[in-house]
């Protein structure tokens, strides 16, 4: 903040701030605290909304509220001229299409590490992975077993058929929750490898009632 002649309120609120000063608290009640037009450079770091401990209580609609509200807020003390720089992070798998992917295009391509076969008692075979997603759903209080979904993911000398580069994939990659504090990490598409074959995807409904 650059020293100005403030008059009336602004030589209030001026007096209650110090230069090179490190100030906590609500950016919102901060910024309505400052003069008018008495700010050159706003630069400043939100919320990434991926799921860390001061933000878990936001939803995505509060979230977003939250960072029209503090830039309202620059309307009025930002100067003629001045600068309000907005530090965001890069979130790939943001639920809004709309939201700048900065890094979105910088690809990552890198071979997996699983062997394509395994050698047991003098004899080859090829490897086959078989993963399943157990699906529940809540009824009174408890979690009942609703379906099961099986994937037979292809042996890696398929790669050039499922998988040839980053772009055609059966994997994605990213935070797939990350208002649950999600890791980043490579996960299987059932949806894309249902698509290049169908028979790979099963899913299995259970008559099983038992709380899980």
């Amino acid at each position: 903040m650059q020293p100005h002649s403030p008059s009336g309120q602004d030589s209030a609120a001026a007096g209650r701030f110090a230069f090179n000063r490190i100030l906590t608290g609500d950016a919102r009640v901060r910024l309505a605290q400052l003069p008018e037009a008495s700010v050159d450079l706003s630069f400043w770091s939100p919320p990434y909304y991926v799921g860390k401990s001061y933000e878990r209580h936001l939803s995505f609609d509060d979230w977003r509220e939250l960072l029209r509200d503090v830039i309202r807020c620059h309307r009025r003390i930002v100067k003629p001229g001045g600068f309000l720089v907005v530090n965001i992070g890069d979130i790939l798998c943001f639920p809004d299409p709309a939201m700048p992917k900065f890094q979105a295009n910088n690809v990552v391509d890198e071979l997996g590490q699983l062997e394509h076969t395994i050698s047991r008692g003098g004899r080859k075979f090829d490897v086959v992975t078989i993963i399943a997603k157990y699906i529940y759903a809540e009824h009174h209080g408890s979690h009942n077993l609703e379906r099961i979904i099986v994937a037979c993911i292809p042996n890696g000398r398929l790669q050039q058929r499922y998988n040839p580069n980053a772009e055609d994939t059966i994997w994605l990659a990213g935070r797939n929750a990350p208002t649950r504090g999600e890791d980043f990490r490579v996960r299987l598409s059932f949806q894309r490898l249902r698509d290049k074959a169908h028979w790979r995807v099963r899913e299995l409904p259970s008559d099983d009632t038992r709380e899980a």
